[in-house]
């Protein structure tokens, strides 16, 4: 179990403490869609998003965050923790995302964000 928690810490420390290639600002997310409505326990929660690749890019790494009303990190991966290579892209390439996970969350309110990181 040790093994296991230090490769994730090792795999989960800030962009900022890690020398990485930067992604162009002309690489983002579009057309981002999340399914409506109030979500119960059980519920299977799917967001979907478009990425637009605004250069060649090697690869890139997608990550997911939740927090909960007072911006307590409740969850999150990305596609590096989770051994999912994405890449290479061409300039002016389109990708489409979809991320789903089940709903294990209290009753709440909770914000979702969606990040793009050079690996």
């Amino acid at each position: 179990a040790k093994e296991v928690a230090d490769h994730y810490i090792r795999k989960s420390q800030p962009a900022r403490a890690l020398a990485r290639p930067e992604i162009p600002p002309s690489t983002r997310f579009t057309n981002l869609q999340l399914n409506e409505g109030r979500f119960h326990i059980g519920d299977t929660i799917q967001v979907r998003a478009t990425v637009e690749i605004g250069e060649v890019i090697p690869e890139l790494q997608i990550g997911i965050l939740l927090r909960n009303r007072q911006g307590v990190e409740i969850a999150g991966t990305n596609t590096t923790i989770e051994g999912i290579r994405v890449g290479p892209f061409r300039d002016g390439e389109q990708i489409s995302v979809c991320i789903r996970f089940p709903c294990r969350f209290t009753r709440g309110e909770y914000s979702l964000t969606l990040a793009l990181q050079s690996p």
